[in-house]
């Protein structure tokens, strides 16, 4: 038996370009159980509710979009050099702090006219060694997509999925 073992970053989003059909929808997580740190948040900014950061703030994550995630499966799964039975590739297409994403939410909710606080409380954690490479999926051809070129078209959809969802 091949095994391909997946270790991927902080997924955001909702609904991807997908290739497949235009109504395809995933699961939008955001709540404390289920949700993803970016996702909550983008729904957090959408709802004009306070950003919650909890711990520090100076973190480093891994990040990738649900269209990033997605095309980087599909190039795994056909480049594969299967010789091994264990096959290990780190995916997601950057490294970012979490104040840096809550600066983007925070600056991009001010352009399309949302009234956004991000609320800090520090608690003094030990720094992380954070360090990870993705060359082995950017070698067979992924071509990541940065968390900024990605935020304002998330969050304008967020938006219209609240109004359609809530009548707003």
């Amino acid at each position: 038996m091949k095994v391909v073992d997946f270790f991927h970053g902080n997924i955001y989003g909702f609904k991807p370009k997908s290739k497949i059909n235009e109504k395809f929808f995933s699961r939008l997580n955001y709540d404390n159980f289920f949700g993803k740190l970016i996702n909550r948040f983008l729904v957090q900014s959408i709802l004009e509710s306070k950003i919650f950061i909890h711990g520090n703030e100076n973190k480093k994550i891994g990040i990738i979009s649900l269209d990033d995630t997605l095309n980087a499966f599909d190039i795994i799964l056909r480049n594969i050099p299967f010789k091994d039975k264990y096959y290990n590739v780190n995916v997601f297409s950057e490294v970012t702090t979490i104040k840096n994403i809550t600066q983007m939410i925070e600056k991009t909710a001010n352009v399309i006219g949302l009234d956004v606080e991000v609320n800090r409380f520090e608690r003094n954690e030990h720094e992380d060694y954070f360090n990870p490479s993705n060359k082995n999926i950017t070698g067979l051809g992924f071509k990541p997509t940065l968390f900024k070129n990605n935020v304002k078209t998330i969050m304008k959809e967020l938006k219209n999925y609240n109004k359609l969802r809530c009548g707003a």
